[in-house]
C-alpha cells in the first residue's frame, strides 16, 4: 500500500514537473516572441 502511494506521487511529480516546465517554456515563447514581432523596429 505504502509502495502504491509513493509510486503515485512519483508520477504526480514528474506530471508536475512536465507541466511546469511546459508552462515556463510556452511562457518564455510568448513573452520572447511576440513582442519581437510587435517591436521589431523598436528591437533592432
Amino acid at each position: 500500500m505504502k509502495h502504491k502511494k509513493n509510486q503515485l506521487f512519483s508520477i504526480a511529480c514528474k506530471l508536475t514537473l512536465k507541466l511546469a516546465f511546459f508552462c515556463s517554456f510556452y511562457a518564455m515563447f510568448l513573452c520572447g516572441i511576440l513582442p519581437l514581432e510587435n517591436t521589431n523596429t523598436v528591437a533592432l
